[in-house]
């Protein structure tokens, strides 16, 4: 959510009066669908096999479309003794890789860890494997199970390892702990992945900020900047530590990492990746002699402990590793689109139209006059009433609750004669538009029933934390109770108004609660919890509404997770709503996600007028378009659009139809210039060399300034070196030549911007 200055809420009724963690805890082990973690596999038809049991096992291979991973156990100890390419076999495995149990538990009461008599630590033994449940869908899958079990608390543990055998991309890993001790014990997984991978030489670490408000390194208009600079690399020479962690603190820039690591060996030609689908944790990795680098795994830190009941299964979640031939742009492309195909909601790449091309609620149904497909409702159309302190416009009273109350709202039902929110939904789609409705999960602070409230006789007040962002405190999802009135609240609401799209906000995962739920009062189980609960919400809404979509603002990109992007068809890239910021954030963030989930939502006032008051930069209107034209999109004015504005829509959404959503979607992005800075040339491509259109490539550039001249020579990737190539230049049409892949790959062309600020695209197309 970007609080927008209060005149954008007049401005609004101006212009229209004129014109999937499955629940965790439950379960009846991993074989159970309630005891699966995010991305683990189960409910296929195929009966798993009984165990084979013996002390150790034999080396098991699993396959992916492009790699192979050599599992087995030995002395009790699971053992990733290889893992590599299937293209060029290089195995990066350092050896006798023992993947972690959960390490220690205590029996506890109610109220956490009591003086009753307890376990320090486990003492796992060794049972056996068995062939893995796997899901049923487009792409075969294949796993295995190691099981192992705890004598002294009748305890057992699954290790479930899964590929996809006939798509390229990572292995799967997700651990089960299954308590049968007949108590409720305290679990302390500690580190639950390892992996320790090897190169001829020192490997470099790279890791990426969610830059939720802002870029790292830019100052907007208002002088807010951030230090930093997206990406990090460090070479991980012997005893050089690096880690990535992630969380759900939703302050500006408070989120920590987005949580995948790329250990990446320039002198072998490829490198390793992992990636965590949960909201928080991350990775450790250590370098070591002769170009090893040690990584472990871990929900939050390692110090992460909760409460698990007698007969009930604790998901460990999920971790992606994975092995890539090439550089990370490579191995980053290999990931994004398996994640796309195997884990995004599946309307991602099911329907054809997606990203929708969405406006902020400016302009009304005019919106569909220039191919914009979505229309937003943004923040406070549930009240009028502004918050005592406040600063003005930025906080009404009452967040969460279900009701029309704004008199600017309202103003737009009336101006369209019509007097309810499903009433203007409908007149919505018969233009062709959906809706995507800002919807909050916070205290109402109301005494009514059937809404989210502490208070009066209605009130539940340990369904809220005690974590309040200006307004009402954050809806503590960690509350089975509450979630389950959450499913029934929202559908409702939702389906009986025929809104599509749900955009969240305001930490709809709590990272700290002082209730006792299903997490301790203000423990560090909390955002798992918490997590475990929002995402049964979610998976419900698209499990019983057919046409339902989640999208997450979340202020900004603070749930940059897997976790989360399997569920949201995209989410907010940063706060800022500034070109330039935008840009620099998807450029790191494109490293990490599908480029089809990232959305740019930018004030064309940032750009497009040199008047503004949120001018930042040097660009012209059709610089910032095409800005905003790299990943999803959002269009949005903070003074109103202008006619360059509108002028700017019709002549390049077309392109983004026809030409660059199907890039978006199918094709590889390389970041073949370096990370923007508002001074540097900067720029990016798009290439399908299976596209069958006419444009099957564009580079995206940008001039800031005359810093590096008037000239740049670009080099291109992705393409066939045997095979020749037009680029054709959509502003300068004199320089289009015809080259070979193998000469834009080595030696690249000249691009010549004459002017002071400039921006071009240039079209790949076969020779």
């Amino acid at each position: 959510m970007s609080f927008k200055p209060l005149f954008l809420v007049f401005f609004l009724l101006t212009c229209l009066l004129l014109g999937s963690c499955g629940a965790a805890g439950g379960g009846n082990g991993p074989e159970g669908t309630s005891a699966d973690a995010p991305g683990s596999q189960s409910g296929g038809d195929e009966p798993a096999a009984e165990p084979v049991l013996h002390p150790d096992q034999a080396p098991v291979e699993l396959h992916t479309g492009d790699s192979k991973l050599t599992v087995s156990v030995s002395d009790g100890k699971v053992i990733l003794s290889a893992l590599s390419t299937t293209a060029s076999g290089k195995n990066y495995s350092a050896g006798a890789v023992a993947v972690p149990l959960p390490y220690g538990c205590k029996a506890v009461g109610k109220r956490g860890v009591t003086s009753e008599p307890g376990y320090d630590v486990f003492d796992w033994r060794y049972v056996g494997c068995k062939k893995s449940p796997v899901e049923a869908g487009t792409y075969s899958q294949t796993g295995i199970d190691l099981l192992f079990e705890d004598s002294a608390t009748k305890s057992n543990y699954t290790i479930r390892i899964t590929a996809h055998q006939d798509f390229a991309g990572p292995f799967e890993l997700t651990g089960y702990y299954q308590n049968g001790s007949g108590k409720r014990i305290c679990l302390n997984p500690g580190n639950y992945f390892a992996f320790s991978s090897k190169g001829s030489s020192s490997p470099t670490a790279w890791s990426f900020k969610k830059e939720s408000g802002l870029a790292e390194g830019w100052t907007i208009y208002s002088g807010q900047s951030a230090k930093g600079t997206g990406i990090y690399q460090t070479v991980m020479d012997p005893g050089v530590t690096f880690s990535v962690l992630c969380n759900t603190n939703q302050n500006w820039n408070a989120g920590g990492d987005i949580p995948i690591l790329y250990v990446d060996y320039p002198s072998d030609g490829g490198g390793v990746y992992y990636a965590l689908e949960w909201v928080e944790g991350g990775f450790d990795a250590l370098g070591s002699d002769s170009g090893a680098c040690a990584v472990t795994g871990h929900i939050g830190e390692t110090s992460f402990m909760t409460a698990v009941e007698s007969g009930d299964t604790f998901t460990l979640p999920t971790i992606y590793f994975g092995v890539y031939d090439g550089d990370v742009d490579d191995g980053s492309n290999v990931f994004k689109r398996w994640y796309l195909y195997n884990k995004a909601p599946a309307r991602m790449v099911e329907v054809e139209n997606e990203p929708w091309i969405q406006e902020d609620m400016q302009i009304g149904l005019d919106a569909a006059d220039y191919g914009i497909e979505q229309i937003k409702w943004d923040y406070g159309w549930w009240s009028n009433e502004h918050v005592s302190g406040a600063p003005l416009g930025q906080a009404v009273t009452n967040e969460g609750y279900n009701k029309v109350r704004s008199e600017a709202y309202l103003g737009v039902l009336r101006n369209y004669g019509v007097e309810t929110l499903s009433e203007f939904t409908a007149l919505a789609k018969e233009r062709g538009l959906a809706l995507t409705l800002y919807f909050l999960t916070k205290d109402t602070h109301m005494d009514e029933e059937g809404i989210p409230t502490s208070e009066g006789e209605f009130g539940h007040p340990e369904w809220f934390s005690n974590r309040k962002i200006v307004v009402g405190e954050s809806t503590d999802f960690g509350n089975a109770e509450c979630a389950e009135f959450y499913k029934t609240y929202l559908l409702s609401f939702f389906r009986d108004n025929g809104v599509t799209t749900w955009r969240s906000d305001f930490e709809p995962i709590c990272y700290t609660s002082d209730k006792e739920n299903r997490h301790f009062a203000n423990g560090v189980d909390v955002s798992y919890w918490c997590a475990v609960g929002f995402f049964d919400v979610v998976d419900y809404l698209y499990d019983n509404y057919e046409d339902f979509r989640y999208e997450t603002c979340c202020s900004g990109g603070a749930m940059k997770d897997y976790a989360t992007m399997r569920r949201a068809v995209y989410i907010n890239n940063d706060d800022s709503a500034d070109y330039m910021s935008l840009r620099m954030t998807f450029y790191d963030t494109s490293y990490c996600l599908p480029t089809a989930q990232i959305q740019l939502p930018t004030n064309a006032g940032t750009y497009d007028d040199p008047n503004s008051p949120f001018r930042t930069g040097t660009a012209d209107g059709v610089a910032g378009i095409r800005t905003q034209l790299l990943g999803a999109v959002m269009l949005s004015n903070w003074t109103g659009p202008t006619e360059l504005d509108k002028q700017l829509w019709e002549t390049y959404l077309p392109y983004y139809k026809n030409d660059i959503r199907p890039l978006i979607r199918e094709g590889n992005l390389y970041h073949i210039l370096p990370r923007p800075d508002g001074v540097h040339w900067d720029g990016l491509q798009y290439i399908d060399l299976n596209s069958e259109r006419e444009n099957i490539g564009l580079v995206c550039l940008w001039k800031p300034t005359n810093e590096e001249g008037n000239t740049k020579v670009i080099k291109l990737r992705g393409l066939s070196e045997e095979d020749t190539y037009q680029l054709v230049f959509h502003d300068r049409p004199e320089q289009n030549m015809v080259k070979t892949g193998k000469e834009l790959m080595e030696e690249g062309f000249p691009v010549t911007m004459e002017e002071e600020s400039a921006s071009e695209w240039v079209w790949i197309r076969r020779g």
